[in-house]
């Protein structure tokens, strides 16, 4: 488990960025425990992601909100970037978190082949 993983990815959403640290704490309590809720979510993730090719590297051209953003347009199923994340990381997909403007950026060890 990732201690920086909530429903919305690593950290939460720019958008509280201007809250007191109380309230950003209390918004991270909250979607830590959307995410423990998410086991249907993660399940339609981990179906998409276990077709997908890995490689050795990291896909540093695709971050995976956009990867997750592949698989919702492909499948019609909406996911949290977080459930998309605990599926990835259940597959033992290789993960680099790149922090970002308060936020992270999370790539993976997956292929180009088959996106978009």
């Amino acid at each position: 488990a990732n201690p920086a993983l909530c429903d919305s990815g690593f950290g939460i959403s720019s958008v509280h960025r201007s809250k007191s640290k109380a309230d950003k704490e209390a918004v991270f309590a909250l979607e830590r425990s959307e995410l423990l809720g998410s086991v249907e979510e993660c399940s339609k993730a981990a179906r998409w992601l276990a077709t997908r090719p890995r490689i050795e590297s990291f896909n540093l051209k695709n971050p995976a909100y956009r990867l997750k953003h592949d698989m919702e347009r492909e499948t019609g199923e909406y996911v949290t970037e977080g459930a998309f994340l605990v599926a990835a990381i259940h597959l033992g997909f290789k993960l680099k978190v790149v922090p970002s403007r308060g936020t992270a950026s999370a790539f993976l060890n997956i292929s180009n082949k088959g996106l978009r």
